[in-house]
């Protein structure tokens, strides 16, 4: 009876002690670890629709799991013994799909050997968007050098139609005074030549005047077709012209502030959160406290066991 008694004691207090040893494991922490982060932002630029990333944040995270966590590591990894970077980190995406989030606990003593991974990562992230910022950039530029020539030769262009059109205004003036000025003239050789009574007498002067008459009419008839058609078709069209123009200038001033804002905006790939420690280790997992519960248990048992074995013996 007695020794059923002390076998009874003996299992409570190895259950008491595993129990005191869980909860001061995971209260305390026998070996304190923490969470290091690190944040890769994967970049963005204007679009129509609002801003977007230069690949599908998805792709990215599908080159790191299939290709970062199974490249073959640098010999700086191998000389901390890592020889796959998934055995070191974790990945997940933050920031509303804008950034990957890289994740390791360690303890203190292993921070250089999470520095070393997380350096790794980040630097594979941005090699693999680098040529994809570096198309969209160049196709930036080259829209707002388009768009710059573009307004120059508009500008160019404007100016000479302008000035065009504004001498032809004055050129359409000055014809119409001309044949205004010729009008009065055949009217005068018209009436002097009705008011002429000697045919004899005046028939050489009379010749010189139908002869000057003949030419005043042909100049007239010159003036008048410059007049009413060259000249107003010249106008017009040349007005026309500087309309389509001035709405080109608009446009290209326009396009050139949009590209302008667009590069302004625009944001390359950066790490943004390097090897972050969290402030206060990590608690173990309810397993951890468990097996350490029941190692320090069964020790507790068999050492009470002893301990009645030799108090009888």
């Amino acid at each position: 009876m007695t020794t059923e008694s002390n076998k009874r004691k003996s299992l409570w207090l190895a259950g008491a002690v595993g129990l005191i040893a869980a909860f001061a494991y995971s209260a305390i922490g026998a070996f304190p670890t923490y969470e290091y982060r690190t944040d890769v932002f994967v970049g963005e630029y204007a679009a129509e629709d609002g801003f977007q990333s230069f690949e599908p944040v998805s792709a990215t995270e599908r080159f790191v799991y299939d290709t970062l966590f199974v490249a073959p590591t640098t010999g700086e990894l191998r000389k901390f013994g890592v020889k796959e970077a998934r055995s070191a980190a974790v990945i997940s995406v933050i920031d509303a799909g804008r950034s990957i989030r890289i994740q390791s606990v360690a303890d203190e003593d292993g921070a250089e050997r999470v520095r070393a991974v997380h350096q790794f990562m980040a630097d594979g992230i941005i090699a693999r968007l680098k040529p994809r910022v570096a198309y969209i950039r160049t196709r930036l530029d080259t829209r707002l050098s388009s768009a710059e020539e573009l307004l120059k030769s508009a500008s160019d262009n404007l100016a000479i139609f302008s000035e065009i059109v504004s001498d032809a205004k004055v050129s359409e003036a000055r014809t119409r005074e001309q044949t205004r000025r010729l009008a009065e003239q055949i009217a005068t050789l018209d009436r002097s030549g009705q008011g002429s009574s000697s045919p004899v007498g005046g028939a050489g002067e009379g010749a010189g005047d139908e002869a000057a008459g003949m030419g005043i009419r042909g100049q007239l008839a010159m003036y008048q077709k410059l007049g009413l058609a060259e000249i107003p078709f010249l106008r017009a069209d040349s007005a026309r012209t500087v309309v389509a123009l001035g709405q080109t200038v608009t446009q290209s001033r326009q396009s050139i502030k949009d590209l302008k804002d667009q590069i302004a905006v625009f944001r390359e790939p950066a790490v943004t959160q390097f090897v972050l420690r969290s402030v206060w280790p990590t608690r173990p997992g309810l397993l951890m406290p468990l097996l350490v519960g029941l190692v320090a248990g069964l020790a507790a048992f068999f050492a009470a066991r002893m301990i009645l074995k030799q108090i009888s013996g």
